[in-house]
């Protein structure tokens, strides 16, 4: 959309209201992509941790296997994708008499699920299924 067309200029008013709509898409727009990097951090972050501990315990003579959820937030803001891999997480632990499952099978649920409800192309970076992911996983003790 042009703000001066031929024969037409606007007022000053219609300008200031364009500016601002433009000023407010793209704010959200950055403001989803800083949520978005920084929940990538986080989750990575929690990955490399809970690895090094587990590796720890092993070099330790310790053997226990550490098992995860998918934890969510119940709310009108809470995604499909990130329902449904709760879903999929608490069936598989139920399957197996488990509290939990293993990370690498959480994150190919993550993966499987972020795929099947965006397409193909998907590409799942870090544990996040969707922008604006809130969700997270959950070692259970």
């Amino acid at each position: 959309e042009t703000f001066i067309e031929a024969n037409h200029v606007p007022s000053l008013d219609l300008l200031i209201a364009n500016l601002q709509n433009h000023i407010v898409t793209e704010t959200f727009k950055l403001e989803r992509i800083a949520r978005t990097e920084s929940q990538k951090f986080v989750l990575a972050g929690r990955e490399k941790g809970y690895k090094e501990l587990q590796q720890r315990r092993q070099e330790q003579g310790i053997v226990d296997e550490f098992l995860y959820i998918w934890s969510i937030r119940r709310d009108d803001r809470t995604s499909k994708q990130c329902i449904e891999i709760a879903r999929r997480v608490n069936a598989s632990a139920r399957q197996q008499g488990r509290r939990g499952i293993p990370l690498s099978e959480l994150k190919t649920i993550v993966d499987s699920v972020a795929k099947e409800m965006n397409g193909s192309k998907w590409r799942v970076s870090d544990w996040l299924p969707h922008p604006n992911c809130r969700s997270k996983f959950v070692r259970m003790i």
